[in-house]
């Protein structure tokens, strides 16, 4: 009885996983997803997030290029690779002496290839 049990929660968990996953892929190229949705940082400080890209069933095998940031003057973002994984970028924030205290948005956007079909994102704050 225990087996059947631990089988069928199994089960059940990876259709849930499945299912969640199926509602975050965009329906036609691929969108980018912040690990974050807002960052706070104060002068000199530097934070890391990931920004994953979410490819559409039609775009599995799509080549695509990298990513760029659109920052704000003070803000300094530096984009890494992922060598095992070319969907997965890490960027690091860093905030410059001069930066003046407030809310900025970063936009994040593909780039190269295929750049159109990416739907970007915005970081408030």
């Amino acid at each position: 009885m225990k087996k059947s049990t631990i089988l069928l929660i199994g089960i059940f968990v990876s259709l849930i996983a499945l299912n969640l996953n199926a509602q975050t892929l965009p329906k036609t190229g691929a969108a980018l997803k912040a690990s974050e949705n807002s960052v706070e940082l104060k002068k000199g400080q530097t934070t890391t997030l990931d920004i994953t890209r979410l490819r559409s069933k039609s775009y599995q095998k799509a080549k695509f290029g990298s990513i760029k940031i659109n920052a704000p003057e003070g803000l300094i973002a530096i984009i890494n690779t992922d060598e095992t994984n070319i969907d997965l970028f890490n960027i690091q924030l860093e905030t410059s002496g001069d930066i003046v205290n407030g809310k900025y948005t970063l936009t994040i956007q593909g780039e190269g290839r295929n750049a159109s079909k990416v739907k970007g994102t915005m970081l408030p704050r």
